[in-house]
Parts: C-alpha cells; structure tokens; sequence
C-alpha cells in the first residue's frame, strides 16, 4: 500500500491519482514491492517519482521530513501517524503446519471455509477492526473544508420504520434515536448541523432523492444493488445489528422458501429464501400478519426495531430466532447529486468516533420506543379498559373492582415485559447486564453473568467479595464506581479472577442513580468479555517488535530494549556486541535471496540459543545484528 502522514489531509484516496510526480519513498532493496507498484502505477496513469531509502522507519521518515509525499509499506506494518491513500497486491497469509499434518491441514481448511460460508463479511470485519483504527484528530482537505463552510447545514432523511434506530417525534418536532444522535456527534467533530427530514414511506424517500430535497439518508442499509437503485453512495458501516427470524409458532422454521414472507414496502432485499412475498404499511403490520394465523408465516428484521415492537405489545402466535450467523449493517446514504467531497467528510469523521462513544450512544437509545399507539394497538393491548367501561352500568362497586384488577394486571404485565426485555437483550448479545443496590451492597446480574462468574446471580455483600474476583489496583469500589459516573458512559476495562490462574478482561459501562440527597443508590450497565481482544492486542504488540525475518528483536524494539536495561538503577554493566556477516554479499550473488535469507535466519537462531533469557538480541538491519 501507499501510506501518508495522518495530518497531511492534501493527499488523500482521490488526490494522489492526480499528482504530476507523486514522489515515492521505498527500500532500496524491495525488488518485488518496486515491480508490484510499477505495474498498479500503469494501470492506473500514476507518474511516480522514487525516493530510495534504508529500511521502513527511514522511508516513513522521508515521508515525515518532506522528502517524499507517500511511502511503501504494508498494512501490518503501517506507523501510527500514518493512514493508507491506495491498496494493491495484497499478499496471503496462511496457517503453517508441521510437516505431514495433512490431516489438520485439512481441518483447517474446512474450518476457514466454514467461516466463509455462514459469515462472508468475516473477513472483512476483521480487517476493519484491526487497520482502519480510529482518529483521535480529523484532518479535512482544504476542499473539504470548503465544502464545510460552504454547506454549514445538510438535510437528512429517516429511513420508515426504524425504531429505535430513528424515529422522528411529531410532537417535540426532533429526531430521536441512535442514528440521529449519532449524526450529532459527527457534526461537532466536523462543524456541521443535520436537518432531519421524516420520511412517511419510501416512495417519499426516493421522491426526495430524485428532486434532490435531501443531502443524506440516514439508516441506510449496507447493500450497494440498494443504494444504486435509490442513486445514493454508502458510508462505512455505522451500526450492524443481527437479525432476527419472526415465525409463526405453527410454522416450523426450515423449509422457509415455500412459505409466505411478509416485508414492508421496499424491503424486497430481505427476502433471502426467495419465499413469496406480502407486503404490508410497516414492520408492526409484518408482526402481526405472522402473529396472525394464515396471513403470512415469517418475517426477518433487525434485533433493534423489532425487539422495540415486541417490547410494547405481546404477540403470542410469534417464535423470535436470533441468526446469529446473519448481521444487518447501517450506513449513511449520501445522495449521488451532493458533491463527493462530502462522503469522504463523513467517512473521516467517522473513524474519529470512538467505540465507546458509539455504544454510549446505543445504550441511551436501547429504550426508544416505536412511535406513536394508534387506536386499533391501544384496543388490542388494552382489552380489559373497554370492557370495564362497558361493565360501567353495572354499577359503581364492579367498576372500582375491575379497575383494581386491571391495574394490577397491567402493573404485572409491564414487570414481566420489561423482565423479558433486559433476558432478550442479555441472550441476544455476549454482555453482562448488572445492577447493583449501593446502600444494601446487593449486586444483581442477568443469567449470563452467573455463568460467567460461576457464582449466583444475585451477590450480597458484594464490595467484600468483589476484592477477591477483580484487579482494581490501588483503586476502591467506591472509586471505581466514580469514574464511572464521571466517564458519562465511556466504558472501562477491568481484570477479574474466575479461578486461581484464571483471569479475564471486562469491559464495564454503568449509569450511577443518585437520590434526591445527592448519594449514590443504584449503579445500572453492562460489562463484555473483551479477553480475546486484549490478548490479540498483546499478541500484534510482540509481533510488531520482532524482525520478520529472523524473528529477534527489529532494530526499533532493539534500541529500545538497551535504553530501558540501561536506565535500570540495578544494572551493573554488561557487554555490547555489534556483529555483521563477511561477504554476505557473495552468498546472495551466488546461491540467491532464499539462501542468504535462510543464513541470517539460522544466525538469528544461533545468537539467541547462545545467551541468556535476560539478554537482547537483535537485528539492526541487513546482515548486521547487535547483542547486549
């Protein structure tokens, strides 16, 4: 790939196709990545201009010094303050076995292609998460910072039906829900404001597009044969929720293509069995046309708007299936009429959103509720009210006595809901919902967390026994739980213990209640398992620091690991090494890269075998290694 500074907002994905010398910074010695970049220069009209260079960190310093507008590297490679402007050749990596393992091989390779085939994203997933890293600063181009100031307010479209993704509140007259607020946030990192425009159905969205009445269109779903019929571009992905299978509880859930689907209008997408299709005004209407025996039999939707439909009303001819295996990605739309500066406003000023910010955000939405009751919800949810104003004539005493039973049963009812409600949710995602009681020392957590933690759900005494299951350092219950309230729904990771030598990493998000008296009662969040995150973490740390070829310590790493054994107030002095390989020249001349390769690499594995575990060995560049 081609890599520029971060702050250098002037070059960019499309810019650098423009340059009359884009000016290259590579290592002398990359023969096949020079030959790689030759010919994507070709295909793409590129006129480059080379700026040879010692190893990667002197090529990314040409680049930081002005010598060079981009470098050659690799994206596991890439410096922090550096960001990709264009991708070629991507090079394999592959899982090595020992020889003769073609048994596991094999597993392997039936495993791979199992991912493949029940979650075709994976791959690209994993690459979003571990190279297109967030942006602490964004840095606009001087056009798109025209673009900005020229265009201080842009109108967005709600996308019908997506609560609680959005919905639009006819009486405060606002946007609510995560996209919404989630704009929001993006326009304070960027300097612009969001009008947002309700969408009745999506013959008004298209109508709005073509008649270009909107900039955006929030919500949108990730499917570009979508977009280009609705003639909009795609955002990275905002949001992805996993959908779920609504079904018909006589109706068993294989064998779906020969049953009727009921979608909204305009989501012929989301027909994947190719089932024949009714269609309904909305997603509530689907619900209950499957709910509704003989009308349809299934329907799919995402957790997030039909969890918030299911919430208000009980529908009970309805199985939910979560499919785990399926996620529905949400984008931004920008419509194709707009300038095209402004997608890549949005896609830079989302990568400057952090995760945390983004889930603050859906957990302050996660109890949004779907719109506004209409008459024909509010008689079917509220059956016992019309009968007690029919029985009303019966006489006062029977009134105030069925008036007493349908409170209480609507008090029941709203309790077992919202209990069912937070279960769902708990069930439906790998996090620990929790509440702990600060004046009983109760701590209350959902069936998830009891497994987890291999204890009851509900602890008492709670801030004596957390000492034994969580590495809080220096820090107290008390003081944990402030910079919680003080984060404002930023999350923070925490070590516990399971077992003797067992511990995981936690990622904990709270809400602390105060009383009227300003103390502390209720701490209500959740907390994921995040120990697989950190110990890939770990595991790039270690890698970025080893040479690639001989595996010892990479020159950086290297003269890092001498300063900080220096400055240790125990050392008492050592012996430094600087070694190089007479006339490795001659052995690459001679007998060819792979065998001068395979001489450094045994020379690498000679020098460690030959000092102790506390000593450092590493490769300073070339054939020159150091030992200290």
């Amino acid at each position: 790939m081609l890599s520029a500074l971060e702050e250098n907002a002037e070059i960019n994905e499309v810019s650098y196709r423009h340059y009359p010398n884009l000016r290259v910074a590579l290592y002398r010695g990359s023969v096949m990545r020079r030959q790689e970049l030759e010919t994507f220069a070709d295909t793409q009209s590129l006129s480059l201009e080379y700026v040879e260079c010692g190893p990667m960190e002197e090529s990314a310093n040409a680049v930081r010094e002005g010598k060079a507008d981009v470098f050659l590297t690799k994206d596991i490679s890439m410096p922090v303050d550096m960001r990709a402007v264009a991708r070629f050749a991507p090079s394999p990596y592959y899982f090595a076995c020992t020889k003769g393992r073609t048994d596991l091989a094999g597993q392997l390779d039936a495993a791979i292609l199992n991912i493949q085939e029940s979650n075709p994203h994976f791959a690209a997933s994993l690459y979003a998460k571990y190279f297109n890293a967030e942006r602490d600063e964004i840095h606009l181009s001087r056009d798109e910072a025209d673009y900005v100031k020229a265009h201080p307010t842009l109108r967005v479209a709600l996308w019908p039906f997506q609560s609680p993704l959005q919905r639009y509140d006819s009486v405060k007259g606002e946007a609510l829900g995560i996209l919404p607020d989630y704009l929001r946030l993006v326009g304070e990192k960027i300097g612009l404001t969001f009008e947002f425009v309700y969408m009745e159905d999506h013959r008004a969205l298209r109508d709005a597009i073509e008649e270009k009445q909107v900039d955006l269109v929030a919500g949108f779903y990730h499917d570009y044969d979508l977009a280009g019929s609705y003639g909009v571009s795609l955002s990275q992905p905002v949001i992805s929720a996993q959908v779920v299978l609504a079904v018909n509880k006589s109706v068993k859930a294989d064998g779906l293509s020969e049953r009727i689907i009921a979608l909204p209008q305009g989501y012929d997408f989301l027909n994947v069995y190719n089932s024949p299709i009714r269609l309904y005004p909305s997603v509530e209407e689907c619900l209950e046309a499957v709910n509704s025996v003989g009308e349809a039999d299934y329907f799919f939707g995402d957790v997030y708007t039909v969890q918030a439909i299911t919430n208000q009303r009980y529908y009970s001819n309805l199985n939910l299936i979560p499919q785990a295996a399926i996620l529905q990605e949400f984008c931004v739309g920008v419509v194709r009429s707009a300038s095209p500066e402004l997608l890549s406003i949005l896609n830079k000023a989302q990568r400057g959103v952090s995760q945390g910010e983004l889930q603050a955000i859906i957990y302050q939405n996660s109890g949004l509720q779907s719109g506004p009751v209409t008459l024909e919800v509010f008689l079917a949810s509220n059956w016992q009210a019309v009968m007690v104003g029919v029985l009303a004539v019966c006489g006062v005493i029977i009134l105030l006595l069925l008036q007493y039973l349908r409170r209480r049963s609507r008090v029941n009812r709203e309790i077992s809901l919202a209990n069912q409600r937070y279960k769902q949710l708990s069930a439906l995602s790998n996090e620990i919902l929790f509440e702990y009681d600060i004046p009983r020392d109760r701590f209350t957590m959902s069936d998830k967390g009891g497994q987890f933690f291999g204890v009851s759900s509900t602890l008492e005494g709670f801030s004596r026994r957390v000492k034994d299951r969580m590495d809080l350092g220096t820090l107290s219950l008390s003081d944990l739980l402030e910079r919680l309230e003080q984060g404002g729904g930023t999350p923070i990771d925490i070590q516990v213990r399971l077992g003797e030598d067992d511990f995981r990493w936690l990622r904990v998000v709270a809400n602390i209640i105060r009383d009227e008296d300003g103390n502390a009662v209720y701490a209500l969040g959740k907390a994921m398992d995040i120990s697989s995150e950190r110990e890939a973490q770990e595991m790039w740390k270690e890698q970025a620091q080893r040479d690639g070829l001989t595996q010892v310590l990479n020159a950086g790493a290297c003269r890092q690991a001498v300063r900080e054994a220096l400055a240790d107030p125990e050392f008492q002095g050592g012996a430094l090494f600087i070694l190089d390989v007479d006339d490795f020249k001659s052995i690459n001349d001679q007998h060819g890269h792979y065998v001068g390769d395979r001489v450094l690499m045994e020379l690498g594995e000679v020098l460690q075998s030959q000092v102790r575990h506390e000593d450092i060995v590493g490769r300073l560049g070339g054939d020159e290694f150091l030992v200290f």
